[in-house]
Formats: structure tokens, sequence, C-alpha cells
């Protein structure tokens, strides 16, 4: 099960970690990391990708392990540079995916490279602003992505505890499942590789994996 550290940039550093994100990335991929989610929140907050720039860098500096990168992803255009600079999925946010045929366009034009973050609360889409998806269900809405050609989900509960709720959604899909809530403890891993049967191919993890003096070993010794 893949256990995914997710560095949020900002300014080009990684927020709330005095670290190089570089040095930061390659000490991950030290420890038996395989894969790197990096969340360009300058990006999510323009409306477009701006630290290309460094997610190549990035890139450059772990070879073999692929780069999901959300934040900015609101056209072909922004997944496009996005992958230019090297990510190999692009992941689109809730309000990107509840776009009319934004995730349609984006998976005809990208296939196998698009995934999709939901936010959800007691089995419903945690959209209020979205009317196009209040009255159907988490699941629903995840089936149509799915048909729309969407790689993955990337699904995490507005109120935490979402591993036996990714499970369930899991199940109802073809594509893979990602737990989103951010697990810290082999405990919690534990618990979601037993859905690995059901769907489920990994999980976020918490900032505070992190910190360099965090026991990251532990957590992917749990999930072999």
């Amino acid at each position: 099960m893949l256990l995914i550290p997710s560095l949020e940039l900002r300014g080009g550093r990684v927020v709330d970690n005095p670290e190089d994100p570089i040095a930061l990335a390659t000490r991950l991929v030290a420890a038996g990391v395989l894969r790197l989610q990096v969340v360009d929140l300058d990006g999510a907050q323009a409306g477009h990708p701006v630290q290309q720039a460094l997610i190549a860098r990035l890139v450059a500096a772990c070879p073999g392990v692929p780069l999901q990168v959300a934040g900015g992803v609101r056209s072909e255009d922004g997944a496009q540079q996005h992958l230019d600079a090297g990510a190999q999925f692009v992941v689109l946010d809730t309000r990107a995916a509840t776009q009319p045929h934004l995730v349609q366009d984006l998976c005809l034009e990208f296939p196998t490279h698009v995934l999709v973050a939901l936010e959800a609360h007691a089995g419903k889409l945690a959209a209020e602003h979205w009317s196009k998806h209040a009255q159907h269900s988490l699941l629903e809405v995840a089936q149509q992505l799915e048909r729309e050609g969407v790689a993955a989900v990337v699904h995490a509960e507005r109120d935490g505890g979402a591993g036996a709720a990714s499970a369930a959604l899991a199940r109802g899909l073809q594509v893979p499942v990602f737990d989103g809530s951010g697990l810290r403890l082999a405990r919690q891993v534990t618990a979601l590789k037993a859905a690995q049967d059901d769907g489920v191919a990994g999980a976020l993890l918490a900032p505070a994996c992190l910190a360099a003096g965090f026991d990251l070993a532990a957590l992917l010794r749990a999930a072999r």
C-alpha cells in the first residue's frame, strides 16, 4: 500500500517545515517513499500553476518517484503546465471536479494522469456551493467521475476518520481509492491496509510525518 507524503508549497517553501524542499523530498525517498504529493498553494489561490519550476526540480531530484500535483488546476493549460514540469499526475479538487466538462476534457487530453480529490461529509459531497451534486451521494459522484476517465479518487472526510468510508467507497469503484484523511499512526496504516482488497491503494500522510524526527520507517513497515 502506498503511503504518500504531501508537501504543501507556499513561496517556494514547505509550509511549517524548515527543510529545503529538495532536501526534504530526497530524505523521504531515501526512507522508502514511493510517491510524493505536492500541493501548489500559491497556484490554488491564483487559480493557475505557480510552482512549476520547483516542481521540475523536485522531479529531477527524485528520479523514478511519481509526483502527483494539486493546486491551480482549473483548465487544460493548468494541467499541461504541471505535467510539463514532470509531474506524473494532476489532482483536481472538489471545485475543479464539479466544473462542467472539465474532468472529461482533461481525461480525454491526459488519459491515466488525472486524479480527483473529493471531500465528503456523512456520505455526501462536501460542496455546498455546487448544487449540481447536492442531491447525489459521494459514491454516485465518484462513479460519474470514473465514467469520465479519472485514474483514481482521493477521498477525505470533513470530520476525519476516513478509513472505513474510503474502503466503502472503493468497493463501489473500479479505479483505485486513496485515503486523504492524513494518516500519522502505524495502527491507522494497519487498519487501512486491511482494505486493500476493497480497492484502497494507499493514503496521504499528515504534515507531522514530514518532520525530521518522525518515525516514518514505522509507517512504511506497517504498509508493506
